[in-house]
């Protein structure tokens, strides 16, 4: 059912983003064009900048889209009137949360994708590819020299910045969820909710780092190989990221589960 849901959300949204990248991959290779005829120092030089002000405005847009759309989609869909119709289907509450959040993901991995390429686009030339293929062979010496570690830590500092995209997307629908205690201002309530939530991660946080002083913690890490002590780090952070991420989604659930409240 999982995969359904999937396919239901990435054919809706895909319908909003797709023309956004195309903007952003189109543009770029306007740009491509003006740069290589240096039409800025030209009596074009207007039209230039024109394209070039618009393709950094579509970039926002779309990074701005994204969230829009995550929010949009989990609130018209599961708290809105859509709501009857998508709580009628044989499917459970948590896996509408990770159909939501697994799209919002790909999209926003997608936004970063179309971004990059356009750059790619624009900055291409021999001497930027030669730059390029510098940086690479210069990554491979390094990989080789010091690969089990260093393959590591690349792999989670991968995994963090998932999880914290993935941990900022469920902090939303906490939010947003929680903003049903205020049926009359949802939104209002939403943003209270955030704001609440951010609150206590940073009081957590702070405590953590007061008892992580206390016990001297940093001490003990300068006893470990400073390769070891970075994946001690970033394992934590990911653990501190997992327990977010479980925090919110179990937040979630139980406002869509037990305290339902349609508009």
């Amino acid at each position: 059912m999982l995969g359904k849901l999937l396919k239901y959300e990435l054919k809706a949204t895909s319908q909003i983003f797709l023309p956004f990248y195309a903007a952003i991959l189109i543009l770029g290779i306007l740009n491509k064009l003006f740069f290589a005829i240096n039409a800025f120092d030209s009596p074009a030089g207007w039209a230039a900048s024109i394209a070039l002000a618009i393709y950094m405005l579509v970039i926002v847009a779309t990074f701005v889209m994204t969230y829009v759309v995550m929010i949009q989609r989990f609130y018209k869909n599961l708290l809105g009137r859509e709501g009857y119709l998508m709580h009628t289907l044989p499917v459970k509450p948590s896996l509408h949360i990770v159909c939501k959040s697994l799209v919002s993901l790909l999209w926003t991995a997608g936004s970063v994708l179309a971004t990059v390429i356009s750059v790619f686009i624009m900055a291409s030339s021999r001497e930027f590819f030669q730059g390029v293929i510098s940086f690479f062979q210069w990554l491979a010496r390094l990989l080789e020299g010091y690969a089990p570690d260093t393959v590591l830590g690349i792999t989670e500092l991968v995994l963090l910045l998932i999880l914290n995209a993935f941990t900022s997307m469920l902090m939303i629908y906490a939010a947003i969820a929680l903003g049903q205690f205020l049926p009359n201002h949802r939104l209002l309530g939403a943003f209270g909710a955030y704001i609440v939530l951010s609150t206590v991660v940073q009081f957590l946080t702070s405590i953590l780092t007061l008892l992580f002083n206390a016990v001297k913690l940093h001490n003990w890490l300068s006893t470990l190989q400073p390769a070891a002590a970075v994946h001690v780090v970033l394992w934590g952070l990911i653990a501190g990221s997992l327990i977010l991420s479980a925090a919110y989604f179990c937040i979630t659930r139980y406002m869509l589960t037990r305290r339902l409240n349609l508009e």
